[in-house]
């Protein structure tokens, strides 16, 4: 493309995101700069080679393609992601002084075709053109196929013939240049035209080996040395360790020894060490290098060579893999014996390893570079460190882990010991092994059979223990951990199994491989499956070794192996039972087969007559469940005892006989319960399927029982309680029966019932029976059921104001709390009730509100009749009244026969301000307290404290009742009206004045004193 019409942004973002990845910050003023212009001179050239020489320095090409106006090229960045930035033709030239319109830019893609071998060049996003021009010199021919060996003794294979000869070597690189043709420009290839137009000012780009060259063409027509884009590395400039462990915060390179124990260290299996190196920089080309071998030192050394050393002929490399700038070597230690400092320097110093890597493109003398030195130890590994157990893989690639369960508690820290009887770990001992609760491996007497007889079944054969048992050890120096042999540098080593009884009966019904550990059930009858292996077990010796033809066992385990049948699947019967229940203490039923209506089912799934069946099984019943509760949430769902329900006939072999189910009706409430069993074979050994039984016992009541409120005991919804008389006392409670009657429709089973309290706090409050006894019999007829207040006499007082009764009993607003009874019915006796409903209570004092008579007031005149003192009998104001409306007080004059007194309930409810007798009931002078006293021209100032002179108000008594007396000993009478405010409160023991509801027992009175005409 034009370099004078280049699109400066998309090249200069191109270009500078890039860099600005990398964070050099020392090419933004370049940026900078070519965002403000890029001008067609060889120092601006030379300004792109250098900026896109840094770009191809962090980066490498992952591919280039034409698009129309121009190329698109996708970076791979160290990371490995990759952007990708188009570069286009330039905008149209500007027209000069005298020079025509500039022509469009172009952006050329120059390459070899793989196939004809031709040069091919892509102009602004078309496809690519052949330009027949050659490329590459021909390919030599190749030799003609040696002849084939004569047959020699059996085994030996003929010799190969030889290989042909190479081909010549092929041209040069080709030079690609702009020339110029009748006036116009034309790209040659090795002073070839290819026809394909060009400008002065373009960017062409020609894929060759390994990469891309960028060439730049300046106005002038003028080209320069090309900028190579590479597509990988080919140099490494480092390597650098990528650490598993670390010791002290140093990374380590581990090599693993088994040994006989910790003092001597008799090699048993030398291990090696897994070590993964990046390959610097990024994207270098791995397949070019390979490992040469490990450089070791006796002290912390960091070396590059480029001329190689010698390494050490104390370790071998037993393997080598490489991935995308990375390599991973395997090395072990030889001639690594006894208990020498590993791996046979002198004295006690500590080794570091260095990896050093060839280059095999490079020149001979810039092949090698070698890592920094790293720390290098031996990972001592004991015997009785090491173990055999069952593993999985989660894939192919995955490292071996321990099967689920695993308790990695056997390993100690220093040793594995046992584990438990439930865990799926491998015995140390044959007797450990026999008792594991659970067979380690379960082989099918048909599936798994060392033959397959042809019974129709999915045979599988033999398991192979090989394959399904792998070798670990403990490391406790990173927690006790458990890892395997195989992923840690100690594969390749050998299992070897045999039978752990082979003079007992085991060796009748197991056969096992010695080499690869296949397990089947032997055929220790020839062409019969050995059904005998049933319900016994057999266990197997497995012995790790570190080679094949080691002689000295590292690690021994015993496998438990059962053997199991299952061919049929079990067979499910079900069955129905409909009751309702009657008053007898057990009903017997019969059981409904679904379908058909006989055991059948059961009979014919098993292929065997109801005589031979129940003469090969016997019935199991294994449990009852309450499924369905009616009503609901009526007594308890679940598992409720066996014993409930008895089963008859179950295993009488007649096959029309009726199997039965007998119900405990006084245990069993209505709902549904399901009933499991099993028929189980007789033999231990036996072919047969297990047979599952299922019936459901639906059990139901004709009618229903329920409350109804007594409607003048109720109110606001509650049922009210005010107290009872109880001989010469007065309970604050009463029975159950003066506030419900119960509807009865039940016919058949006894119905009973019995009052609760189901909450903790209100049990605080409140009580069933008489006195402060609670009740828990069950009553045949209500009555006899006193709720009352634990201690009526004084109500008590909580912190807990949930608790506190006195919150209960206290004024007569509705707003007070109520209180749940909770009304329990059974049936037959049955302890635990088949329905519950609930009473809501509210306990109200037994006293009404104090009455105010008179209208509460009286007028008196000062010195009325030359007197000092004018008198008011309080008695002449009140009337007290209780709930069953018997009036307790109520003075209407003297020897009045309307006057009331019932002292037998006032002493009952503790009323003690009144006194006298029915024909002169009286008020005690106790009671009454003078409030205020004020000038009615004043109402809001109270000058009880500051009456007129020689004036004095007091509570006397007069003929055994409270008065109110005004006393003026002066000689004049007082000016204005005053009036007096009395109180009168009447107390008892339900309400003792010590909340918010005086007004309930405390009335005003007031008295008016008149000045004299």
């Amino acid at each position: 493309m034009k370099i004078k019409q280049l699109s400066k942004v998309a090249l200069a973002v191109a270009l500078s995101s890039a860099i600005m990845f990398e964070g050099c910050k020392k090419y933004d003023d370049d940026i900078t700069r070519l965002e403000q212009g890029i001008e067609q001179n060889s120092s601006d050239i030379a300004s792109l080679k250098t900026q896109l020489a840094t770009l191809a320095a962090n980066n490498v090409v992952e591919s280039v393609t034409s698009i129309t106006g121009g190329f698109k090229i996708t970076f791979k960045r160290p990371d490995g992601t990759t952007f990708s930035y188009d570069i286009v033709n330039g905008d149209k030239g500007d027209k000069g002084d005298k020079g025509d319109t500039g022509n469009n830019g172009t952006s050329p893609l120059i390459r070899i075709n793989a196939t004809s071998g031709n040069w091919e060049i892509a102009q602004n996003g078309t496809d690519y053109v052949d330009t027949g021009i050659k490329a590459k010199g021909d390919q030599g021919t190749p030799g003609a196929p040696g002849q084939p060996g004569q047959p020699g003794a059996p085994g030996q294979d003929g010799q190969d013939g030889q290989d042909g000869e190479d081909g010549a070597p092929g041209q040069d690189g080709s030079v690609v240049t702009i020339e110029t043709i009748g006036g116009k420009q034309y790209w040659h290839i090795d002073g070839q035209n290819t026809g394909v137009q060009a400008y002065f000012g373009d960017i062409a780009m020609i894929a060759t080996d390994g990469g891309y060259n960028v060439v730049f063409t300046d106005a002038e027509g003028n080209s320069s040395s090309s900028v190579f884009l590479a597509t990988e590395a080919v140099a490494v400039s480092s390597l650098t360790l990528v650490p598993s462990l670390h010791s002290s915060n140093t990374p380590v390179v581990l090599f693993p020894r088994i040994v006989n124990n910790a003092t001597s260290r008799t090699t048993y299996m030398q291990g090696y060490a897994t070590i993964t190196y990046n390959l610097n920089p990024f994207g270098v080309a791995t397949a070019n290098y390979e490992s040469s071998g490990l450089l070791t030192e006796k002290t912390e050394e960091v070396s590059f060579r480029s001329s190689g050393a010698t390494p050490s002929a104390s370790f071998t490399k037993v393997g080598e893999a490489k991935t995308f700038g990375d390599i991973t070597v395997k090395y072990k230690p030889v001639n690594n014996t006894g208990n020498s400092v590993f791996p046979n320097p002198s004295g006690n110093e500590h080794l570091h390893i260095a990896l050093q890597v060839k280059n095999n493109k490079a020149a001979s003398n810039q092949q090698y570079v070698a890592s920094p030195f790293n720390l290098a130890k031996e990972e001592i590994i004991e015997t009785d460190e090491v173990t055999i157990e069952k593993a999985i893989k989660a894939s192919e690639t995955a490292p071996y882990t321990l099967v689920n369960g695993y308790s990695s508690g056997a390993f100690t820290g220093s040793a594995f010991v046992e584990a438990g009887t439930g865990t799926p770990n491998l015995s140390l001992s044959n007797t450990a092994a026999a008792a594991k609760t659970n067979a380690h491996f379960t082989l099918h007497i048909r599936n798994n059979a060392e033959n397959d007889l042809g019974s129709g079944n999915s045979y599988e054969g033999a398991i192979e223990l090989e394959k399904e048992l792998r070798g670990f050890f403990g490391r406790a120096q990173v927690g006790n951990q458990i890892v395997s042999m195989d992923d840690n540098g100690l594969d390749g080593y050998d299992l070897r199994f045999a039978l752990a009884n082979p003079n007992s009966t085991e060796a009748n019904w197991l056969k096992v491989d010695a080499a690869t550990g296949a397990i089947s059930v032997k055929e220790s009858t020839p062409g019969q499956y050995n059904t005998a292996a049933l319900g016994n077990h057999a266990i197997v010796k497995a012995d790790l070794y570190a080679t094949a033809t080691s002689t000295t066992s590292i690690a021994t385990r015993y496998v438990k192996v059962g053997f199991t049948q299952g061919v049929i699947q079990p067979v499910d019967v079900k069955g129905n039972i409909n009751h309702a229940l009657t008053s007898t203490a057990s009903a017997t039923k019969d059981v409904q087969w679904i379908v058909p209506t006989t055991l059948d089912a059961a009979y014919n799934t098993t292929g065997k007559s109801a005589n031979d069946f129940h003469n090969s099984y016997n019935w199991v019943f294994d449990a009852a469940v309450r499924t369905i509760a009616d009503p609901s949430g009526s007594a308890q769902l679940g598992t409720v005892p066996t014993t409930w329900f008895t089963f008859h006939d179950m295993d009488n072999t007649t096959q029309a006989v009726t199997r039965k189910v007998e119900i405990n009706q006084t245990l069993v409430n209505p709902g549904t319960y399901k009933l499991t069993g099993r028929y189980v074979p007789t033999a231990s050994n036996s072919s047969d399927p297990v047979v599952n039984v299922e019936i459901l016992v639906k059990v139901s009541i004709n009618g229903n029982i329920s409350y109804a409120p007594i409607p003048a005991y109720w109110e606001n919804n509650a049922a009210r309680v005010y107290g009872t008389p109880n001989g010469s006392s007065w309970y604050m409670g009463g029975d159950m029966n003066e506030y419900i009657t119960l509807n009865n429709t039940i016919s058949g089973p006894g119905v009973t019932y019995n009052f609760s309290i189901p909450s903790a706090d209100h049990q605080a409050i409140a009580a069933f029976g008489t006195g402060n006894l609670s009740s828990s019999a069950i009553v045949n007829a209500l009555g006899g059921e006193q709720l009352h207040v634990v201690n009526p006499a004084a109500p008590q007082h909580h912190s807990n104001a949930a608790r506190d009764a006195f919150n209960y009993i206290t004024g007569w607003t509705f707003t007070k709390n109520t209180f749940t009874v909770r009304v329990n019915y059974y049936l037959n006796g049955n302890p635990v009730p088949f329905k519950t409903e609930s009473i809501p209570v509210r306990f109200k004092n037994p006293v009404k509100t104090v009455v105010l008579k008179n209208n509460g007031a009286a007028t008196v005149t000062d010195k009325q009749g030359g007197n000092n003192n004018q008198d008011v009998a309080l008695r002449n104001f009140v009337r007290v009244e209780d709930y069953q409306g018997v009036t307790l007080f109520n003075y209407q004059g003297v020897l009045n026969s309307n006057n009331a007194y019932d002292n037998t309930r006032l002493q009952r409810y503790g009323i003690t301000v009144f006194g006298g007798s029915a024909l002169n009931p009286t008020l005690s002078t106790s009671a009454v307290t003078l409030d205020r006293a004020y000038y009615n021209s004043n109402p809001s100032v109270d000058i009880s404290g500051s009456l007129p002179a020689t004036t004095s108000v007091s509570i006397v008594n007069v003929g055994g009742s409270a008065t109110a007396r005004w006393t003026n000993n002066g000689a004049n009478t007082i000016t204005q009206p005053i009036t007096l405010v009395f109180k009168i409160k009447v107390t008892n023991r339900y309400n003792d004045g010590a909340n918010n509801n005086l007004s309930d027992i405390e009335q005003e009175v007031k008295v008016v004193v008149n000045p004299q005409n």
